[in-house]
């Protein structure tokens, strides 16, 4: 008949080798979760280089005294190229996208947040 000590210590070896297969498991899922991150990071655009906050416009008193009337805007252009790298989106979606606007919502939404 197999005694009880003997019985404990095979008890203790599986349950030994138990907690080592599943931090074995764990300790390889971690290292796939690193790899895909490191994958994804790569992926990804490198990410601009901060830059200063534009000057604030000038005010009516200074602009007229400088001669500058409205401060010269972008060219659609490059506010689409802008809006789809930022969004990784071709284009044509952005396009879409700002012919969906509601310009009077959104004038109203924001003269509510600046009021």
């Amino acid at each position: 008949m197999v005694s009880e000590q003997f019985m404990a210590i095979v008890k203790n070896r599986i349950a030994e080798h138990k907690a080592a297969e599943q931090k074995r498991l764990d300790d390889e899922r971690e290292k796939i979760r690193l790899e895909e991150a490191a994958k994804l990071a790569a992926a990804l655009p490198p990410a601009p280089a901060t830059v200063a906050p534009p000057p604030p416009p000038p005010t009516p008193a200074a602009a007229a005294r400088s001669g500058v009337v409205n401060p010269i805007r972008p060219a659609d252009d490059d506010i689409i190229r802008l809006i789809a790298t930022n969004f990784n989106v071709h284009d044509i979606t952005v396009i879409l996208w700002l012919g969906q606007i509601d310009l009077k919502s959104a004038t109203a939404r924001r003269a509510r947040k600046t009021a």
